[in-house]
């Protein structure tokens, strides 16, 4: 049976479970375009084969152990000079010094007001979703579909049949905007990237919601609160 490629969201976690020891997307995509890993998913979207990147990973930490990928130092440069292969608790030293140094710039990106709050993002997306849906879905679909009938000189018996249509159209693309925007929130915080559908399902009933019933918002605010 054939591999199906992955996202690196989703290969970050599972290699983070396998090495015992968080492994963050920026990292699997850096590590896989480097070493010739990627793989297309779709038409616009690359990832990886987790059995590819695993495997790869293993055999390089190896070939790192061995020495192959120390740069050689010139035979005319005294012998002291030539790399050494990094030992096991040298390479535990330097991932903790790079996570200690990913800490550090988080917290002063946090102080600067870089970061976004993950919950006011989905927040965001799902209220813009709701508002694109809205604006193609709601009312405004019968108008669309009376212009539709009025350019084509057709009565109101093919109006329902017209706005089917138009529906029909337009779900698909509601649909991949959906997923986009679902993928966008599971990349932000990839520890959660299982769960992101449904927070964001949620999210936008709940946005839906509160536009039919103002009076409900309060109640959904402390229900998310």
């Amino acid at each position: 049976m054939t591999e199906t490629p992955i996202t690196f969201t989703a290969a970050a976690t599972a290699l983070s479970e396998s090495e015992g020891e968080r492994v963050s997307r920026q990292a699997v995509s850096k590590y896989a375009h480097a070493h010739g890993l990627v793989r297309k998913r779709t038409a616009k979207q690359d990832g990886v084969l987790l059995s590819e990147i695993t495997k790869h990973r293993t055999s390089f930490t190896r070939e790192v152990q061995r020495g192959h990928h120390l740069k050689v130092v010139p035979k005319t440069q005294p012998e002291l000079n030539a790399p050494i292969p990094l030992s096991d608790a040298q390479r535990a030293k330097a991932r903790k010094e790079h996570a200690q140094a990913e800490t550090a710039e988080l917290a002063l990106a946090r102080q600067k007001g870089d970061l976004v709050d993950l919950a006011e993002a989905e927040a965001a997306a799902a209220e813009a979703f709701t508002t694109v849906k809205d604006a193609l879905l709601g009312p405004a679909l019968m108008d669309t579909a009376d212009s539709v009938l009025a350019v084509n000189g057709l009565g109101d018996a093919h109006k329902k049949r017209t706005t089917q249509t138009i529906r029909a159209h337009l779900e698909p693309a509601l649909q991949k905007l959906a997923d986009s925007l679902t993928e966008l929130i599971g990349d932000m915080d990839p520890l959660r990237s299982s769960t992101a559908r449904d927070r964001f399902d949620y999210l936008t009933a709940a946005a839906a919601h509160m536009r039919a019933d103002p009076a409900a918002i309060p109640t959904l605010v402390e229900a998310t609160g």
